[in-house]
């Protein structure tokens, strides 16, 4: 959450700089709903809300100008933290992007400043499958007229994934606990499929080779996310501790 001095901070950096400016930041300012209506549940692309809209519907609001994706509902700061306010107020501030909901790429325009989404770019994280930057250009003469857009992994890189099981599983997970059912039955679904085709393998090669099969499958299964969450640890690690040998902390 924003704080008064934080609040304090923009105010005199906007005074001091006194240039045209973007915000960019990892959590989404609340205004950014106002480019999203409240629907009723099961409303064609509705995503559900989570905190203090708990239980609540929202798609992107139509006859405004959105571009970009909606794949999920902002995690944005309390509307009374004064950022937004504070950043009409000043009138330097013409954009304000984020990160934060992996989903999202959309943009759109509130009380004349943009807000937008940068969309998740790892992959050790839930995402679209192809993840994706954002990339901004500008005049250096006229930088409020700018432009934006999205570059994917597969726009610059022709190699296939390295992970590619563990990216789709990634691809389908949920983002909140409201999404947790539909993903409960896209691995029910995903398990029903495996059991049919392991039901049509016993049939053909005979039960014993497909129990072997199965088991070669779980224990590569095993092997493979085991390995994963391992080598992911062990990096993590080695980065936090390059980390703080370059800080000097």
């Amino acid at each position: 959450d924003f704080r008064n001095e934080q609040i304090e901070w923009l105010d005199k950096t906007s005074r001091e700089v006194n240039a045209d400016s973007i915000v960019f930041q990892h959590i989404p300012v609340d205004e950014i709903y106002e480019l999203l209506e409240k629907v009723p549940k099961g409303t064609k692309g509705a995503e559900p809300a989570y905190g203090t809209r708990k239980g609540e519907y929202y798609r992107r609001k139509d006859g405004i100008k959105f571009m970009g994706k909606y794949g999920e509902t902002p995690a944005a700061m309390p509307r009374e933290c004064g950022e937004f306010e504070q950043l009409k107020k000043q009138g330097d501030v013409f954009a304000v992007y984020c990160g934060h909901d992996h989903y999202d790429s959309f943009i759109g325009t509130v009380d004349g400043i943009d807000l937008g989404y940068c969309p998740g770019a790892g992959y050790n994280t839930y995402g679209i499958e192809q993840r994706e930057v954002r990339v901004f250009e500008f005049d250096e003469n006229d930088v409020r007229n700018y432009k934006t857009y999205t570059v994917s992994y597969g726009d610059v890189c022709k190699k296939p994934l390295a992970e590619p099981f563990k990216t789709y599983i990634f691809s389908i997970a949920p983002c909140c606990t409201p999404q947790l059912p539909m993903f409960g039955v896209k691995v029910l679904a995903l398990l029903a499929a495996i059991a049919v085709f392991f039901v049509l393998l016993a049939k053909v090669l005979g039960k014993w080779t497909s129990i072997g099969a199965l088991l070669g499958v779980l224990t590569g299964t095993v092997i493979y996310f085991g390995g994963a969450i391992i080598y992911n640890i062990v990096t993590r690690k080695r980065l936090i501790e390059r980390y703080r040998n370059e800080r000097g902390n």
